[in-house]
């Protein structure tokens, strides 16, 4: 059994928190054992996404093919960047 939760905070983390918090006081027996967020993507989704390679997704987010990428909304490590997938969709469309 899968459940979404959809929420608005200040960070990914107190949304996370909040809404681990809200499944627990509720009287089910349900329990929260990943948490996945869809929409954040890395650089290999995007290119997956949007029918692209990664060298050329990579040479969106460098600046080389495109004035203008969205920034990453979140980092894992370093080398491990997220995006809002709606951003490059839209900046594709756009």
């Amino acid at each position: 059994m899968g459940l979404c939760i959809d929420r608005e905070a200040a960070s990914l983390e107190e949304a996370v928190i909040s809404a681990i918090k809200d499944v627990k006081s509720a009287s089910t027996d349900v329990e929260v054992a990943s948490v996945a967020p869809e929409n954040l993507v890395t650089e290999s989704e995007i290119a997956k996404r949007l029918n692209k390679s990664r060298q050329t997704v990579s040479l969106w987010i460098k600046g080389a093919r495109r004035k203008a990428f969205p920034h990453p909304v979140m980092r894992l490590s370093e080398k491990s960047p997220l995006w809002n997938w709606s951003e490059p969709v839209i900046m594709k469309n756009g």
